[in-house]
């Protein structure tokens, strides 16, 4: 007798990132040098730091792009409000203390799926990346994995065979910075001939230009259609300038996922259906804002 066995559905986004420039994406430090992240593996029975970008960095970058396009659609600044709706908008919110919450009107610790269930509904980008609204936990529906080199080391991760030996993807940067200050009174520093500089020597690692890594992105079964569309509306948004990392304003960081494709339609409509709840979510947002600050 044969039994079939149903499984929910998981989507996966999965394929191939290259970085278009280096990436400055600073883990540990040692003295003046800046390290770059690194992660733990074991390959042979040896420990191996994995230089990787981390998912915690790209589901926050994410986040704020789902952000952005939400406040533009609705017409609302980020500062139109104060710094629980902030974190709210940025982060997905805070827990609040029970007694607290429940003087200014939420529900403390009672789970309430009828308010979690508005809250998805008028701010679909809380639905796809989860948070706490007030003193309720809305478990997200989306996940990021590290951005991981393709490398001997990394093809039990990456499921590619590779010649490529992961430390060889870093480079150093050396930098000098002149400090030419001259405020009067400070030891070594004057005015005219007598004025002094002093030269400041400091490093930090890169991963190189060309780097190739894997990505992986995925939606969960309890993703609704109107999550999905959310997430094809923020991946577009995102590869218009996709930028990670630190020193973006020296020209670090930029990707290009050279197999990521969007579905257009469904951004499209995940945008008007935004629209449509625009007063709703304002109205919320408002109240989160007079009750919270």
């Amino acid at each position: 007798m044969s039994v079939s066995v149903i499984r929910p559905k998981l989507e996966v986004y999965e394929g191939r990132v290259v970085a278009v420039s280096s990436i400055s994406h600073m883990g540990e430090s040692s003295g003046t040098e800046q390290l770059f992240n690194r992660k733990n593996i074991t390959y042979k029975g040896k420990n191996v730091r994995v230089p990787c970008i981390n998912a915690n960095s790209i589901r926050g970058i994410l986040r704020r792009k789902a952000r952005d396009v939400f406040l533009e659609i609705i017409e609302k600044r980020f500062d139109d409000y104060g710094a629980y709706v902030q974190y709210f908008l940025n982060t997905g919110g805070q827990q609040v203390k029970s007694k607290v919450a429940k003087d200014k009107g939420a529900q403390g610790d009672i789970v309430d799926y009828k308010y979690e269930q508005n809250v998805r509904r008028i701010i679909p980008y809380f639905s796809l990346f989860g948070g706490v609204a007030e003193q309720h936990f809305n478990s997200g529906r989306f996940s990021v994995s590290d951005l991981i080199p393709y490398a001997c080391q990394t093809q039990f991760m990456t499921g590619v065979e590779s010649n490529l030996n992961v430390n060889s993807v870093i480079t150093e940067q050396r930098n000098t910075t002149m400090d030419d200050s001259h405020v009067e009174g400070e030891k070594g520093f004057g005015e005219g001939d007598d004025k002094q500089k002093r030269q400041m020597r400091y490093g930090r690692e890169e991963m190189k230009a060309g780097t190739l890594m894997r990505y992986k992105f995925k939606l969960y079964p309890d993703a609704t259609d109107m999550d999905k569309a959310c997430f094809h509306s923020t991946i577009r948004y995102f590869l218009v300038d996709p930028i990670v990392g630190g020193n973006q304003r020296i020209g670090c960081g930029e990707l290009n996922f050279l197999d990521l494709k969007v579905d257009d339609e469904l951004a499209d409509k995940y945008e008007a259906y935004v629209l449509g709840v625009k007063d709703k979510a304002i109205a919320y947002l408002d109240d989160l804002d007079r009750r919270w600050g």
